[in-house]
């Protein structure tokens, strides 16, 4: 890895910007498989804050990342998947007054795609593709009573694309992809120091997510059952008063 910091225009603006090259190889044996994985990483990142006043920040960035996953259960010859992804991220942040903080962000954030390698046998080892989302927060910081009491408020969406989720293969569960996901929400925290040595803190969530599973009763690629077809089992199932999934007709 390499990582170069500096600032320009009298301090106005700091950046950051680095190289970075990862390579990892692993073999296991998995019941009457050997399984070999490895992944290699090439990325490269530049970051800028940008100082407006003694209040305001601005800051961009991007990081671009080229890896490769490799996949394979000997004998069989090893297999790869490529994903190319820019992950910019941009924010804001204004101080209203010296304890109190307004920010703001948005970021793009990716999960590997991959092989799924849980099954005990290499035929129910599937691949799955990257996953993406787009994540946007706003919030307050906020000290008083001379930092003896501290707030934070938030609030969040995240948009999810391909999201990887456990899907099933027969009786065997998969990790596969489905359209998408999102989640939005609202937390706050509180802490407080009456006296030294002690302190206290609270917390509050909210969350509303859903999950974006598609309507088709068709198996997925690779012959998953789709989520539709799972739900539609379940249903038969419970209406004849039978636990659902559970590998046999008559359970």
């Amino acid at each position: 890895a390499l990582r170069l910091t500096g600032s320009l225009l009298d301090g106005r603006v700091d950046v950051i910007a680095g190289l970075l090259y990862f390579d990892a190889k692993d073999r296991r044996d998995q019941g009457a498989t050997r399984i070999e994985t490895g992944v290699t990483d090439k990325a490269a990142y530049l970051q800028a804050d940008i100082n407006v006043t003694d209040r305001l920040k601005l800051t961009a960035g991007t990081r671009y990342t080229d890896e490769t996953v490799r996949f394979g259960s000997a004998p069989a010859a090893i297999a790869t998947q490529t994903t190319k992804q820019w992950s910019p991220r941009f924010a804001a942040s204004y101080r209203t007054a010296d304890a109190v903080l307004v920010y703001a962000s948005a970021a793009r954030g990716w999960r590997s795609a991959g092989w799924d390698t849980r099954p005990a046998t290499g035929g129910t080892s599937l691949p799955f593709g990257a996953e993406t989302a787009w994540t946007y927060e706003g919030g307050i910081k906020a000290d008083a009573l001379g930092g003896r009491v501290r707030a934070n408020l938030a609030a969040f969406w995240i948009e999810a694309k391909d999201t990887q989720v456990p899907l099933l293969l027969g009786n065997d569960s998969v990790v596969q992809t489905i359209d998408g996901y999102r989640n939005r929400g609202v937390e706050l925290e509180l802490t407080a120091a009456p006296i030294t040595g002690l302190t206290l803190r609270t917390s509050l969530a909210y969350q509303k997510d859903r999950y974006n599973t598609g309507t088709s009763m068709a198996p997925k690629a690779l012959g998953v059952t789709s989520v539709a077809a799972q739900q539609a089992q379940c249903q038969t199932q419970l209406a004849a008063g039978r636990v659902p999934l559970s590998g046999t007709a008559n359970a």
